[in-house]
């Protein structure tokens, strides 16, 4: 490879790419609200709603988990995601870092109009999702609970709104007007046709690999996000076993389940 040609051909490409967001500037594309962070516990829902959101005319999905929370970076990282936002024509900025849940004052703290997006999903299917990929169902039980407890003093807090699974499954339509109520944007039909666009947030191709495990994990997890909302409620009923079930029971996840309003086995 000539490191000289492909250094020349990159600083020729560099002008291309720098001046587009500031002709959209001048045509007036700007930044003219809060950033949305998506949180919550892995396999809860959090990269699909990521993914509704992206599908609005304003909002610009920031790809893969920033961390932006906890990061050093965390003073530079919003003009860059400003600057990416407006150079894809977007008005405002979307990030998914599901760690994020334990840095959910700093989030906040970033702007007055930042606005927190957190997932519950029944923690039987959350625990049976890591299952499936870690291949321990206490890990998946412990994850749970130790991001739902982190994440509960801020249910109240006005700038953040928590989101079941369940019923973004059940009534998309609906439990989309809320969300963008809460952020502040006009319901669009877009947002329920994402699957129309091809997004490449996981994996450079969007296929189906023949498993969900190791290097086919996020080749899977981008297949799915490029499909129509499918209903993943209820899994755990086909795949847990009674000895499975009370070993998510002996971790605690039943006692947050009933908090949370999920029904009992």
């Amino acid at each position: 490879m000539n490191l000289k040609l492909v250094a020349l051909q990159t600083l020729l490409l560099l002008p291309t790419v720098v001046r587009a967001p500031f002709e959209r500037w001048v045509k007036g594309t700007k930044i003219d609200g809060g950033p949305i962070f998506i949180v919550g516990a892995p396999h809860s829902g959090t990269t699909i709603m990521l993914v509704l959101l992206d599908s609005h005319s304003r909002l610009y999905a920031i790809p893969g988990s920033t961390r932006v929370g906890p990061s050093r970076l965390t003073p530079i990282l919003p003009p860059l995601f400003n600057f990416l936002t407006v150079g894809n024509g977007k008005h405002r900025w979307v990030e998914k870092t599901n760690d994020n849940i334990s840095h959910l004052d700093t989030l906040l703290s970033m702007s007055p109009e930042a606005r927190v997006i957190l997932m519950l999903r029944d923690g039987r299917d959350v625990a049976n999702s890591l299952f499936e990929r870690t291949g321990s169902l206490e890990y998946g039980a412990r994850r749970w609970i130790s991001d739902n407890i982190t994440g509960r003093p801020h249910w109240d807090h006005p700038r953040v709104r928590v989101i079941k699974y369940e019923d973004l499954v059940a009534d998309s339509a609906a439990t989309l007007k809320e969300i963008l109520e809460f952020v502040g944007e006009e319901f669009e039909e877009e947002c329920l046709q994402h699957h129309l666009r091809p997004r490449r947030y996981l994996a450079a191709k969007v296929r189906q690999p023949p498993d969900a495990t190791g290097a086919n994990f996020e080749v899977h997890r981008n297949w799915q996000v490029n499909q129509p909302l499918f209903d993943g409620r209820g899994r755990w009923r086909k795949t847990l076993s009674r000895e499975q079930l009370s070993v998510l029971s002996e971790a605690g996840v039943d006692e947050l389940l009933a908090e949370y309003g999920y029904p009992p086995d």
